[in-house]
């Protein structure tokens, strides 16, 4: 009789947790496991076989959508045995070509370890018996002395600059993302620290344009201070990829596509993208940071998700049902999710802004004082909408930095 293993069983074998073994499962990359009488998931050596090369692939950059891609071959049978031979095959050569990079790499780290050891051997050999006896010997030893004061010096004015900032790994990724109609895709742009370890995760929603280089900037910028940020694509159901300028034109393309996001897909995105975090990235604890459009996005994931701090730039819609997104009712409406989740919220908005105006940000304001939701509402006065973006006409740097400033140190205190 063949051995059955249970998911505990298998989690301790493969090293996954059971959190990601029954995510694999959900979104197709497993194929239903068995269950015993009682309910619970019987695993046989073929399935800990395949969930083995999943993990090897994943460990050596395959996308998850092409695992995927992979997993549905696999269960047609030996009719696509060729093609399956192929993506291994092309993923086999990507990985050589990383190898020799890796190699290419190594070899100038050696080279610089090498000179470095040689330049301190050097400095640190003990002084020439002569030197303690002539003035001159004298003087050189103190002048090596003020040489190493002062390259102290400088380290110490050096690092305070670069302390609380990481070294960052940034690419694409693909997310699935579980839907009624069956797993979707989901595009992704994600930078987290380049060091070993686990980091607190931090979404961020784009503005009407998509994941632009300004998003993906301050996602590098968000990932610099310790985090895993993930900037997802709405976009991905009606228009995966695109890159929208701020221009009329690129506002009337915007509208079109948001008019086409639904509350539902939002929040399927967002909790797609949380999954992602926990379980490839191990994020125990998870913020979102949006603008504008994401800013919309990112209040709206903070009543329904545990968010455990919400940073909204210049959210608008949120009173009114003018967008998909804030549909059937105002997303205002659904304000007290944010206190049941006990996130906290950092609301920040330009006192010009003509898309929320005052009596928006009284109402904003009076909502949030009665669910008694934490959060902080900062309004900046003669200050336009899109203020923090540094390539837009509305930018306000006095504006901007403070909010960078309040943005840090909400990260900080809630994601500790």
């Amino acid at each position: 009789m063949e051995i059955e293993f249970s998911i505990q069983q298998v989690a301790e074998r493969t090293g996954l947790s059971i959190d990601t073994l029954r995510y694999y499962e959900r979104i197709g990359l497993l194929e239903p496991v068995s269950r015993a009488s009682s309910g619970h998931r019987r695993y046989r050596q073929k399935d800990i076989d395949w969930i083995g090369l999943i993990i090897d692939l994943r460990a050596t950059g395959m996308p998850l959508a092409q695992i995927h891609h992979f997993a549905e071959l696999r269960r047609q049978g030996e009719a696509t045995a060729s093609e399956r031979l192929r993506i291994l095959e092309q993923h086999q050569h990507a990985l050589e070509q990383q190898m020799r990079k890796l190699e290419q790499h190594m070899m100038a780290l050696q080279h610089k370890i090498a000179h470095k050891k040689a330049f301190l051997s050097q400095r640190d050999a003990p002084p020439h018996p002569a030197s303690e006896r002539d003035g001159e010997g004298m003087t050189a030893i103190s002048g090596n002395r003020e040489n190493t004061d002062s390259v102290q010096k400088k380290e110490e004015i050096f690092m305070p600059q670069t302390s609380g900032t990481h070294s960052i790994t940034t690419g694409y990724i693909d997310i699935m993302v579980d839907e009624e109609s069956g797993p979707s895709t989901m595009g992704a742009y994600i930078a987290r620290p380049q060091a070993p370890g686990s980091y607190p995760g931090v979404i961020v929603g784009f503005e009407l344009f998509g994941v632009t280089s300004y998003i993906r900037s301050v996602a590098d910028q968000i990932a610099q201070l310790g985090y895993v940020a993930l900037a997802p694509d709405f976009y991905h159901r009606s228009s995966p990829g695109i890159e929208l300028e701020a221009t009329a034109e690129g506002r009337t393309r915007g509208f079109e596509l948001l008019h086409q996001l639904t509350r539902q897909q939002a929040l399927t995105d967002v909790h797609a993208a949380m999954a992602y975090l926990r379980e490839e990235e191990r994020c125990s604890k998870i913020a979102m940071v949006g603008l504008s459009v994401g800013g919309h996005i990112a209040y709206l994931a903070a009543t329904r998700f545990d968010l455990k701090a919400t940073v909204a730039f210049y959210p608008g819609w949120l009173t009114a049902q003018d967008i998909p997104l804030s549909r059937p009712t105002p997303t205002l409406s659904l304000t007290p999710g944010i206190a049941e989740h006990d996130g906290y919220l950092l609301l920040l908005v330009g006192e010009q802004d003509s898309l929320i105006p005052a009596e928006q940000r009284e109402a904003i304001a009076r909502e949030l004082q009665t669910a008694r939701v934490r959060h902080e509402l900062v309004t900046y006065p003669d200050t336009p909408h899109r203020f923090f973006c540094e390539e837009g006409e509305g930018y306000r740097q006095m504006a901007a930095d403070d909010a960078w400033r309040r943005l840090r140190a909400v990260l900080a205190s809630e994601l500790a």
